[in-house]
């Protein structure tokens, strides 16, 4: 709806006509149009994807345990990986867990000797059904890419 006109090596928006008419005529394409398009466009292209690591889904089945703290007490909260990066892991829980809870997890593919061990910090958490969450966790460490290739 905007046109761009180029002025000194500057560039310029200036509303068409139609546009401009349209927008006097009814309040609320005014309300619409108080925005600048451009800035609009570039804010949607942006949230596109913000990931700096691209998520994988796990390859097989993968054993993770999920503890609540730091110390690996008390029982697995963990059913299952959604999916994971380097940076982050989409876990799906037996519990609910609080957004900024401290977790412990333990993640271990066919081709591991032993688990691996992960501290993170859970970011959100929505339910599914009954019993049943998912909850996005930030690791506090990246997880080594030769780890992440033997479970995805």
């Amino acid at each position: 709806m905007n046109k761009c006109q180029m002025t000194n090596s500057t560039p310029s928006f200036e509303r068409a006509p139609a546009v401009v008419a349209l927008a006097a005529s009814n309040p609320v394409a005014s309300n619409l149009m108080a925005e600048q398009i451009p800035a609009a466009e570039t804010a949607t292209a942006g949230a596109k994807n913000r990931r700096a690591f691209m998520r994988r889904r796990p390859r097989g089945k993968i054993k993770v345990t999920c503890y609540k703290g730091n110390m690996d007490l008390g029982q697995n909260l963990a059913q299952g990986v959604a999916d994971l990066s380097e940076s982050g892991i989409l876990l799906i829980l037996k519990s609910s867990l609080d957004k900024g809870q401290d977790v412990t997890l333990l993640l271990e593919g066919r081709e591991h000797m032993r688990p691996v061990k992960v501290h993170g910090k859970v970011i959100w958490c929505v339910p599914m059904e009954k019993d049943v969450f998912r909850a996005g966790v930030q690791l506090d460490s990246y997880l080594r890419y030769q780890d992440l290739m033997k479970i995805t």
